[in-house]
């Protein structure tokens, strides 16, 4: 009775061995590589897609061609530039040297001015040396001297303080009657307002 009992009770070994495998199979861990050739690898495949984009922007940079009507404006404007910033030095040299304007004689002219000029002039810097130097007391204004140089007029002279008898020298430059130029101990009191 023992072996009728057993008999349908066999035991299959390779559908146990195949269900032990595969229950085996999927409690396992995915296998990992070692974590320093990991960052290799890493590192590996970032240098090689930095490498990949840089050929790729000099091969845009290379094939990256203007049309020439493009090249010839740009040609044309920096051309421009440079002849305007040579011909600017060259003009400002010029004006230092002018050779080729300079008679071959030069002849006497006049320098003097007019009384009622020499009044004018005097009345000008006068003017201007009192609104620009700032004073408690009276100032005297003396023009010393004055004469005409083409169209520009030079003057100096002093002026002192009403109590004290130091002098105090200017110099200035006038054309078309405005002061350009009033020198007083080193400061241009034309660019004080």
């Amino acid at each position: 009775m023992a072996k009728e009992n057993n008999k349908n009770k066999t035991i299959n070994f390779a559908e146990k061995k195949k269900a032990y495998a595969s229950k085996k199979a999927q409690n396992k861990s995915p296998q990992t590589m070692p974590e320093g050739k990991m960052v290799y690898d890493i590192n590996r495949m970032r240098e090689q897609i930095n490498q990949q984009t840089r050929n790729l922007k000099n091969k845009k940079l290379i094939k990256k061609s203007r049309p020439a009507w493009v090249v010839l404006v740009y040609l044309l404007i920096i051309t421009a530039i440079v002849v305007l910033t040579g011909s600017k030095i060259y003009n400002a040299a010029l004006n230092y040297r002018t050779y080729g304007t300079m008679p071959k004689k030069f002849t006497s002219i006049d320098n003097s001015l007019s009384t009622q000029d020499t009044i004018k002039y005097e009345q000008l810097i006068k003017k201007k040396i009192l609104s620009s130097v700032k004073s408690d007391t009276r100032l005297e204004v003396i023009t010393s001297s004055i004469h005409r140089n083409g169209q520009t007029v030079y003057a100096n002279g002093y002026f002192t303080y009403a109590n004290e008898k130091d002098k105090i020298y200017f110099d200035s430059i006038i054309r078309s009657e405005k002061i350009e130029s009033l020198q007083v101990n080193g400061f241009e009191l034309t660019k004080i307002k």
